[in-house]
């Protein structure tokens, strides 16, 4: 192997300009080429380093610097081969093609065992799906995650961390210390411990924090955060998540205590009661023990319940005066004041009081009053107002294990809890103060319970009845399924109705229910018999009695109760209804309610059937006097549609008589009489086209009503008939000053329609424009597509119609008093004749008219509808 010398000897060689002919173009061409080629190859590393180390979570940096080295050697090689152009060291030039060599292989050896992890790698879409999901669940759970960076203590926040502290996402990050601010100064102390240890040790931490933001809105947020480490290991920012436990703690403050509520509402005896809270109190606060005091009258006391863990002392029955008690304390907790002590040591108690409960293993501690309201209290002897509770005892929480930090979301609960067991409390000490009380109120109870009932069944048999006489407008329907229902129901032996005739003054037994007695259906009892009982009824008065001797109708072989009420309306009484009930067994005065109650529910009822049968009838005439009318109006239709064609031929042929005379007819008998023949005949002829249009419009109305109307179904292109119809308008709307428009689109639909009945409505229409319109005014015709079909309108300006008369407009022979200025005559049937035809075609036809215009609109469909014939 050569040694250094010879590698860097050039007498044995020729430079490589040589094998180019030094000729210029040549060598500037590989000159070039390899500088840029170097060039690109030193920049391209350079932005691999620089990405490399600004993305210090890049996974496979060192690909990035094995990349890096081959790119740089590929680009040394270019160089040398620019510097052998005049320099031959072909030595150097192949030693460093050898190390690129060894690089390069390195490269791709290291990347074809680097390809199975790096296409296990998500693509962008799946990391895109993956935080579309996250930010899904943080917006469906109430969540949210941050950012917090140690070095420049930047605070970033993700948008569900907005959406959590009701923040806008343009709103500005709250600081770090102004988030701490929002916690309680308890929260705050185990905020900073768990940052201060997660910052150092890299220990995560979860903590539970009651916060308070700029919302005022109290909230309980489970936060979780964690450091994480540059490549040396050092913490460069913390990291986390936030979530709402507000409604978790607001559910489980509300299960408690309404578990609570529960179980005391349940529990038979005072001790069941503070057994039961005590466990579900040390049960929720997770706490080592759970005590309930009780004070003597002379302010001793005793423990009364408790629930404590296995692992500490037992203080339940420890009775003994507790002389580091202070008296003054007793004050407060009987004005209801809470005391929550979170290290007995450095809390500020006596000595004597923090060696007694150092004693009990008490580390921290929270003490609620029960208390006894004064109205309830019945050792009280003096007014309610002047006396404070009564300081039934204490509710005290003990942390046995170490100190704890009481939230007050805990206080707030036990307070909640120490009002439910003092009203369970009062309740328990008063019990036996009620149990003869009880005793009486149930029987009391008993009887309105079994009177609740009675009403409730009396109340659901009179649903009954009403809605099966409400059912019918039979008469004989209504007065049998009220005779039989109101006999099962209470259970009678007999019930039946009776209908009156004032003329022969007797009743007639009609309807019957019967199940012990005979029948008497169909017998008739005088109105002036039975001792005056008919008298009351027909005074409209319900009675009752008990008859031993034997019935007109019935033969009562015993004492019957018998309960007669009338049937009535405005028009006085028309019936009675009577019941029999055995054995002397009176109507109570709910039966004689509901038997009243059912009577007026038939009268009213018989009453309407009575109304609907004559309403009936008179249906019937007027339907006959209608058909009649019908017929009438037919017939004198055609039998003057004869004589008008006859006359306004006559008509007709004697104007082309006088036209054709010779000589002249006006040179033979004047001007003046000529004139007046031919006015004469002008109003003949006129007058003669009335009255036809006049009958002919009868004849169509009384078709169209009959639907005896033949329609012919064809396809109608609306553009063109209404171009035809308008122009035909045009020159009776200049002749009158008035300005005719037509606005139809092109791409308007045609559709399916009866072609004349469709043109003799829009030419009653712009007929009825043209009247109606004041000169210099505007007509309008539009047309507009919709969903089902095709609307058209047409418009006129002019004065308004009242409301009042806009529904009249398309009555037979109406017309508007304040619309026909210019009277213009007219037989008040086009408007009921085109509601007939717009009808007969499936359409529908509206008005509407205020200062500005009258619109009559017509809604037409693209098919024909399918008629009944």
């Amino acid at each position: 192997m050569p040694d250094f010398s010879t590698l860097c000897s050039t007498s044995n060689f020729i430079p490589h300009g040589h094998c180019y002919l030094w000729q210029p173009t040549l060598v500037w061409l590989h000159l070039v080429s390899d500088s840029l080629t170097a060039l690109a190859s030193y920049s391209i590393p350079a932005c691999l380093i620089y990405f490399a180390k600004q993305r210090a979570d890049l996974p496979f940096r060192w690909v990035f610097w094995l990349f890096s080295a081959f790119i740089v050697s590929c680009g040394t090689t270019h160089l040398m081969d620019v510097w052998t152009l005049w320099h031959p060291t072909y030595w150097v030039s192949g030693a460093l093609k050898l190390v690129t060599a060894l690089l390069s292989v390195a490269t791709a050896v290291r990347l074809y065992r680097l390809l199975p992890v790096a296409l296990a790698l998500p693509s962008r879409s799946q990391w895109q799906c993956t935080h579309a999901q996250l930010l899904e669940a943080q917006r469906i759970a109430p969540m949210g995650h941050w950012k917090y960076d140690l070095q420049t203590q930047a605070m970033a926040w993700s948008e569900g961390l907005f959406r959590l502290f009701g923040c806008s996402k343009q709103a500005i990050v709250p600081s770090c210390e102004e988030q701490v601010q929002w916690s309680s100064p308890e929260s705050q102390v185990q905020l900073d411990q768990a940052v201060q240890t997660a910052s150092t040790d890299r220990t995560p931490y979860a903590l539970e924090l009651q916060c308070t933001p700029t919302d005022s809105v109290i909230r309980w947020l489970l936060t979780r955060g964690e450091a994480v480490q540059d490549a040396v290991g050092h913490a460069v920012k913390l990291v986390g998540t936030v979530l709402n436990l507000t409604d978790r703690q607001q559910h489980e403050q509300q299960r408690l205590l309404s578990e609570i509520a529960l179980r005391l509402h349940q529990a038979q005896t005072l001790q069941t009661i503070l057994d039961t809270c005590v466990v579900a109190v040390q049960q929720f606060l997770r706490a080592d023990r759970v005590v309930v005091y009780h004070f003597a009258p002379d302010m001793s006391g005793q423990i009364v319940a408790e629930a404590v863990l296995p692992e500490w002392l037992s203080l339940l029955h420890m009775q003994q005066e507790d002389t580091c008690f202070p008296k003054t304390v007793c004050g407060d907790y009987q004005r209801g004041k809470t005391r929550a002590i979170s290290n007995v040591h450095n809390a500020g108690l006596s000595a004597c009081h923090r060696e007694r409960l150092t004693h009990f293993q008490v580390q921290a501690k929270v003490v609620v009053p029960l208390l006894l309201t004064a109205q309830a209290d019945a050792a009280a002897a003096v007014a309610p107002a002047a006396t404070l509770p009564r300081l039934w005892g204490l509710l005290v929480v003990h942390q046995c294990a170490a100190t704890r930090q009481w939230q007050p979301f805990e206080t707030a609960l036990l307070q909640q809890v120490a009002v439910h067991m003092g009203i369970a409390l009062q309740q328990a000490e008063l019990s036996h103060h009620l149990q003869q009380l009880n005793q009486t109120l149930e029987a009391q109870v008993q009887q309105r319970t079994a009177a609740l009932q009675q009403q409730l069944r009396f109340e659901s048999l009179l649903k009954q009845i009403t809605d099966q006489v409400r059912d019918s407008l039979d008469e004989a329907h209504i007065l049998q399924a009220a005779v039989t229902a109101l006999g099962h129901g209470l259970a009678v032996d007999c019930c039946d109705t009776g209908l009156y005739d004032p003329e022969r003054q007797h009743s007639t037994v009609t309807y019957e229910y019967t199940s012990v007695l005979p029948s008497v259906l169909g017998q008739v009892a005088s109105l002036q018999h039975q001792s005056g009982v008919y008298v009351q009824l027909l005074a409209g008065q319900a009675l009752q009695f008990c008859w031993v001797s034997t019935d007109v109708l019935r033969q009562l072989d015993q004492s019957h109760a018998i309960l007669a009420c009338p049937l009535q309306d405005d028009q006085g009484v028309f019936g009675d209804l009577w019941l029999f009930r055995a054995h002397g067994e009176a109507f109570s005065e709910p039966e004689v309610r509901l038997v009243q109650q059912v009577a007026n529910q038939c009268a009213i009822t018989l009453r309407q059937a009575r109304l609907y049968a004559d309403s009936q009838q008179q249906l019937h005439v007027v339907e006959q006097l209608n058909r009649l009318k019908d017929d009438f109006l037919s017939t004198v239709s055609h039998e003057l549609r004869t004589p008008l064609a006859s006359i306004k031929m006559a008509t007709h042929m004697l104007s082309l008589s006088f036209n054709q005379c010779e000589p002249p007819f006006t040179a033979a008998y004047g001007v003046v009489l000529a004139n007046k023949v031919w006015q004469y005949l002008t109003i003949l002829t006129t007058e003669c086209e009335r009255e036809l249009t006049l009958v002919n419009d009868l004849l169509e109305l009384q078709r169209l009503e009959s639907g005896v109307v033949m329609t012919e179904w064809s396809a109608v292109n609306v553009l063109t008939s209404l171009s035809e119809l308008v122009q035909v308008y045009e020159a009776r709307a200049q002749s009158r000053q008035q300005t005719l428009q037509l606005q139809v689109p092109v791409s308007l639909p045609s559709l399916r329609s009866d072609v004349s009945l469709l043109v003799s409505v829009w030419r009653e229409l712009l007929t009825n424009a043209c009247k109606y319109t004041p000169p210099g005014g505007v007509i309008r015709v539009q047309a507009s597509a919709t969903e089902m079909g095709v609307q058209v309108s047409v418009s006129n300006t002019g004065p308004a119609i009242p409301p009042a008369e806009l529904p009249r407009l398309f009555e037979k022979f109406y017309r508007s008093p304040h619309r026909d200025q210019w009277r213009q005559g007219g037989t008040g049937l086009g408007l009921a004749l085109v509601k007939g035809q717009v009808k007969r075609l499936g359409g529908t036809l509206s008005v509407t008219s205020d200062d500005d215009a009258t619109v009559f609109q017509l809604t037409l469909p693209l098919e024909p509808p399918v008629l009944d014939h």
